[in-house]
């Protein structure tokens, strides 16, 4: 009886993004660790220039939207892995994707926590 294989581990391209994913995601999850104290609640979330704030949360919404995109994250690698030998182009999109969805996490987060 074999284990499970993870397929995306052994090409090297498909590797490199998933390394670069799970760097940035990494990063924004200690972002969100070591700034979470600073941060006084209620969180602004949401402003514009010409309406001003527009949406107040709690400490926890943070978490909230790290955790989100991490399942988007973590859903877009398994759909990869499943479509590799299916539809390769399509397990690239996912992954590509998954570098798209990290770096606006990263700067969401970023952007949630200078205006705190």
């Amino acid at each position: 009886m074999s284990g499970i294989s993870f397929h995306l581990w052994k090409e090297r391209t498909l590797r490199v993004v998933f390394s670069l994913v799970a760097v940035i995601l990494l990063g924004s999850f200690l972002f969100v660790v070591f700034s979470s104290d600073s941060i006084s609640a209620p969180v602004i979330l949401k402003f514009d220039g010409t309406r001003g704030i527009t949406m107040f949360g709690e400490r926890a919404n943070v978490w909230g939207i790290w955790v989100f995109g991490f399942c988007i994250i973590a859903l877009n690698t398994v759909l990869s892995e499943f479509f590799l030998f299916r539809e390769r182009v399509l397990s690239y999109i996912f992954l590509g994707t998954n570098v798209l969805v990290g770096v606006l996490l990263f700067i969401v987060i970023g952007v949630i926590v200078a205006v705190n």
